[in-house]
């Protein structure tokens, strides 16, 4: 039986880039005895936030030796048998590369490896100086007309002061519904309507939902402290910014379907309420 001839060479599948966000591990000890009772604590409060969650392990805080003496293959183990699904591990040195792959996982380069692979390069070797052709004079360049010192120092203060260009927030003008994921990669991200339960979103800065929040939103995700989270009416199933969360459960009663902004702080999310809406 002859198999059925495609009218086109790849009609079948398509390949496209996409932005996935993930949970970050962020590694600060390799003992087995510091480790693993601190990150069964982690996983039990994390709840279903981290239930068959991708994770990417990064080890850019320990030194070589830490690095050297983790056993990933066991880490891993311990993940996926948490409900964790660990996807990679990032900041190891190139040398780790093999037994990393050993366990599943993939190798993703970081400050750490990128620092080893820095010092590992071939040093070129030392070669005679090369005699160069003595350079013809060039003519003088005819004097400039003389500028207004004032206005110069103006312009020179601008140029100092120039930013980059901000990036646009992502704006959503229809309801989130529940299974959809909302990713900003970059900057903001303003939700016009309601955020229903079971929907994500993601975003590298501020969070605006002018509408129920009933979802989980992660401002910050790539280590910005001074993302806010602000909800028109809360009642999220988890607020996250830059790693730091809290799930429903743990709202402060003041703040449940009211209004209001959210912060990071080194002892955990700061709630400000701005007040009640009624729709």
């Amino acid at each position: 039986m002859q198999q059925a001839q495609s009218s086109k060479p790849h009609d079948a599948l398509e390949l496209k880039g996409s932005a996935l966000a993930v949970v970050v591990l962020h590694l600060k000890s390799s003992d087995p005895r510091v480790l693993y009772p601190q990150l069964e604590e982690v996983i039990d409060e994390a709840g279903s936030f981290l239930s068959r969650a991708p994770l990417l392990i990064d080890v850019a805080s320990l030194d070589d030796t830490a690095r050297e003496g983790l056993d990933f293959a066991y880490l891993a183990r311990y993940l996926r048998g948490a409900g964790v699904m660990p996807v990679g591990v990032q900041g190891a040195q190139p040398g780790l590369q093999n037994a990393i792959a050993n366990t599943g996982l993939l190798w993703l380069p970081g400050k750490g490896s990128q620092s080893a692979a820095a010092g590992n390069a071939p040093k070129r070797e030392a070669t005679e100086p090369m005699t160069r052709p003595e350079p013809k004079p060039e003519p003088k360049p005819e004097p400039k007309p003389e500028r207004n010192s004032a206005a110069a120092k103006a312009e020179t203060g601008k140029r100092r002061t120039a930013e980059p260009a901000a990036v646009p927030p992502l704006v959503i003008t229809r309801p989130v519904r529940a299974g959809q994921q909302i990713n900003a990669a970059e900057g903001d991200l303003i939700v016009m309507g309601p955020v229903n339960t079971g929907s994500e979103l993601f975003a590298a800065g501020n969070i605006h939902v002018y509408g129920p929040l009933r979802g989980r939103a992660l401002a910050g995700v790539n280590g910005d402290t001074n993302a806010r989270i602000f909800a028109l009416q809360g009642n999220p199933e988890l607020l996250a910014i830059a790693g730091e969360y809290v799930v429903n459960e743990e709202l402060p009663p003041r703040a449940v379907n009211r209004s209001f902004a959210v912060s990071w702080s080194q002892s955990g999310l700061r709630f400000h309420i701005l007040g009640s809406f009624e729709p």
